[in-house]
């Protein structure tokens, strides 16, 4: 009996260790958060490039079916996509993103914005990928503000979301590189225009506050220059700004917006608190990483694990056909 509380405990120690594991914060959290504030929970991961599941030659990652555990046990957390994540790796590729937009829905994943390797299966691929996305049990959104179909100028994706955490409307926005024509085929996007970010980010932030939002996130791949420059421009407008793109793991604060990204190819976590009073005020806004290391010991959700070595046998299946046969 001593034995197995002793355990117990030590999963427990393991758990909270690697949940409140802080890299660094944005502002001073208050000693002591009373019965009246609210506070909130972001989880958020970007340029991961298709690296969802550790394999024999790509094993520096947390992993999916442990980043669902985490939102499992946070419950009212989001958890957010900030792009360059459908593409990169066999697991991505095998069947143009689709192996991934599944991971991502059995995870519990809220709402993704595309990065611009998210076109590289085509526009048209994507739009297909975005549907599948948002169909059936635990569907999510991609968004995009910025990125309008040249034909008429309509929105290529829907440009905003609300959320629900903990009783808080979270209005999320989304904007996509303005680089993507020529970080992408431009083949892939040659019918998309990828609009100015401070006039569509604006648009976004209108719609969602008619719409009730109190929080207001944007989630911008498009580098930390330019959402330094966006923060600069927008102001008390935005709360927070996820970012991704230029594959940083740091955080800052620029004109009272807090920026932030979780670094690339899935080696760390991102977690976001918001504190909230009755009144609708932010008391506090902070930024955190969990790092691989720091989740060892947490136990991944099974039937995550399971669809992944599927996809992952799958691949090893098609590297193992034989195609043909080399001169001698």
């Amino acid at each position: 009996m001593m034995s197995c509380i002793l355990e117990k405990n030590k999963k427990v120690l393991l758990y909270f260790t690697a949940l409140f594991f802080i890299v660094f914060f944005t502002a001073l959290i208050p000693a002591k958060v009373n019965a009246e504030t609210k506070q909130i929970t972001i989880l958020h991961t970007n340029d991961t490039h298709g690296r969802v599941f550790p394999d024999p030659n790509n094993d520096g990652m947390i992993g999916i079916d442990k980043i669902a555990a985490m939102k499992e046990d946070m419950p009212g957390s989001l958890l957010i996509d900030a792009g360059d994540t459908l593409h990169g790796l066999p697991i991505a590729g095998i069947n143009r993103g689709e192996n991934i937009i599944e991971l991502m829905k059995m995870a519990g994943y809220d709402v993704m914005v595309p990065g611009n390797h998210d076109f590289n299966y085509g526009s048209g691929r994507l739009l297909e990928l975005a549907e599948t996305a948002k169909s059936g049990e635990n569907g999510f959104e991609i968004i995009s503000a910025n990125i309008k179909k040249k034909a008429d100028y309509s929105s290529f994706l829907p440009d905003t979301i609300i959320k629900t955490a903990d009783g808080v409307k979270v209005g999320l926005f989304g904007l996509s590189t303005m680089e993507t024509p020529i970080t992408a085929n431009p083949l892939f996007v040659d019918t998309l225009n990828f609009a100015d970010y401070k006039e569509e980010a604006q648009k976004a932030i209108a719609k969602l506050k008619g719409e009730g939002a109190e929080i207001i996130i944007g989630v911008a791949h498009a580098g930390r220059e330019e959402c330094r420059k966006l923060a600069g421009e927008l102001g008390n407008e935005v709360d927070i700004i996820i970012d991704a793109h230029d594959h940083l793991n740091t955080h800052e604060v620029e004109n009272g917006v807090l920026l932030t990204s979780s670094g690339d190819h899935g080696s760390n976590l991102g977690v976001v608190t918001i504190g909230m009073n009755e009144a609708g005020k932010i008391l506090w806004k902070s930024a955190s990483l969990i790092t691989k290391d720091s989740m060892s010991d947490i136990q991944p959700v099974d039937s995550i694990t399971k669809a992944a070595n599927e996809m992952w046998e799958e691949v090893e299946l098609m590297f193992r056909e034989k195609i043909g046969t080399s001169a001698q």
